[in-house]
């Protein structure tokens, strides 16, 4: 995504897993499952419709959870996953 339409907003330091570290953290609304406001949120890419585009932001904890559904996804299509996890 253009730097110019990422949220200026001051990174934030978190103390999550090493899967997210790397993310960049800003306090922001979160897009995803709990919807909340003024939270540590990162950047997930563009969210597309046929009318706009927009950037979406998930927290910690969405992001996990969007996660979690992803590698239940790919379990089910029989694939090897990425790494062992456990939830």
């Amino acid at each position: 995504m253009p730097e110019h339409s990422r949220r200026s907003a001051p990174a934030v330091h978190l103390d999550i897993g090493p899967h997210l570290r790397d993310a960049i953290w800003v306090v922001g609304g979160c897009w995803l499952f709990c919807g909340r406001g003024e939270v540590p949120v990162t950047w997930l890419g563009p969210c597309r419709t046929p009318r706009w585009e927009v950037p979406m932001y998930g927290c910690e904890d969405c992001v996990e959870r969007l996660e979690y559904m992803g590698l239940r996804a790919v379990a089910a299509l029989d694939a090897p996953l990425p790494w062992p996890r456990e939830y």
